[in-house]
């Protein structure tokens, strides 16, 4: 029995990734990649809960960590363009 080698394949490094739109937030909003769809979900259930403690609650971290990602997101999508 011939013994395979356990060696990990990577990919080469000339290669580049290419994204995958998985979501779309809204029908303004670009085509989100797996990370970034995982990351607004977050972001969305933090504002909801901190939603639940009050209308008096600042939520204006959180909505600018969503504005960036999205404002990331556009920008990927016009240079795909």
């Amino acid at each position: 029995m011939v013994r395979r080698s356990l060696r990990v394949r990577r990919r080469p490094r000339n290669r580049r990734r290419r994204w995958s739109p998985v979501i779309r937030t809204h029908p303004d909003d670009p085509p989100l990649t797996a990370a970034e769809a995982a990351r607004v979900a977050w972001l969305i259930a933090r504002m909801a809960k901190r939603g639940v403690a009050g209308d008096d609650v600042d939520q204006r971290d959180l909505q600018r960590k969503l504005d960036r990602i999205l404002d990331g997101a556009r920008k990927r999508a016009d240079t795909s363009k």
